[in-house]
C-alpha cells in the first residue's frame, strides 16, 4: 500500500499513527515516529493540537523550526521522549529537549527514567516511572 504521507525520505514515519486521547480537562497526544513533514500535516489542526502530555516524536530527534511550532501549539505541561540510553543517533536531541522547556513542559527520558505510566482523574494527572 502507498503511505499516506509520501515524497520524503521519511514516509514510513511519517505515516505513522497520531493519537491524541482526551479525559474531561486532560488531553494526552502520542505522535509516534513522525517527523517534519508529519509535524507539517499537523500544524494545520493546530486549535486541536494543545495538550497536557505529550509523547515527544522520533525519539526526539531535531525536525527545525516546524518542531519549535508544534511544541508551542502543542504546549505541554509534560512531555515524554521514548529513548534508549546511549542512542548511537544522539537522541534526544538538545534543541528538542530545550525547546520543550521553552514551552514549560517537564521532560522525562525512558533512557532516564525507565518505562513511564501516566494516570488522570480527567483534572489532575500523576506521572510514574520505572527508576526514580
Amino acid at each position: 500500500p502507498r503511505p499516506l504521507l509520501s515524497g520524503s525520505q521519511a514516509d514510513i514515519n511519517n505515516s505513522s499513527i497520531v493519537l491524541k486521547l482526551a479525559y474531561k480537562d486532560v488531553s494526552l497526544i502520542f505522535c509516534g515516529d513522525i517527523q517534519e513533514q508529519g509535524i507539517e500535516q499537523l500544524l494545520r489542526y493546530r486549535p486541536m493540537l494543545q495538550s497536557t502530555v505529550l509523547k515527544v516524536p522520533h525519539h526526539g530527534s531535531y525536525e527545525g523550526k516546524v518542531e519549535d511550532c508544534f511544541f508551542e501549539a502543542v504546549a505541554p505541561e509534560f512531555a515524554v521522549i521514548s529513548v534508549r540510553q546511549d542512542s548511537q543517533f544522539g537522541f534526544p536531541a538538545l534543541e528538542v529537549v530545550e525547546g520543550l522547556e521553552e514551552v514549560g513542559a517537564q521532560v522525562y527520558t525512558t533512557a532516564d527514567s525507565g518505562a513511564v505510566t501516566i494516570s488522570t482523574d480527567g483534572q489532575n494527572f500523576w506521572v510514574k516511572t520505572m527508576v526514580r
